[in-house]
């Protein structure tokens, strides 16, 4: 859905719902928007490189080859070792149970 479809859902609901709904149908909009940015701006900072094997500065471990197979992206720009106790625990999680 384009933002002008969805912010135009978002007025005409605004004067259907209290300020409390409107506030959690805009926080939807909003994170859609900013979500679909975040996507972007990693997908042009380090997958395109990573397949094109031009990351210079990241050590990315390269377990097998994962052509036409879905993939499971993790990442914490910080490093693994700086991550809180909850971040490595995911990872951690995500690395048992990825099957």
């Amino acid at each position: 859905m384009n933002n002008f479809v969805l912010y135009s859902l978002y007025f005409i609901y605004s004067a259907f719902f209290l300020n409390k709904h409107r506030r959690i149908i805009k926080g939807k909009i909003l994170y859609q928007k900013e979500h679909e940015n975040i996507a972007n701006y990693l997908e042009n900072t380090y997958i395109k490189k990573y397949f094109e094997n031009k990351l210079d500065n990241i050590q990315i471990k390269k377990t097998r080859n994962i052509n036409g197979k879905k993939i499971i992206w993790q990442f914490w720009y910080q490093g693994i070792d700086n991550a809180p106790c909850i971040i490595k625990k995911c990872f951690k999680s995500v690395q048992k149970y990825k099957g």
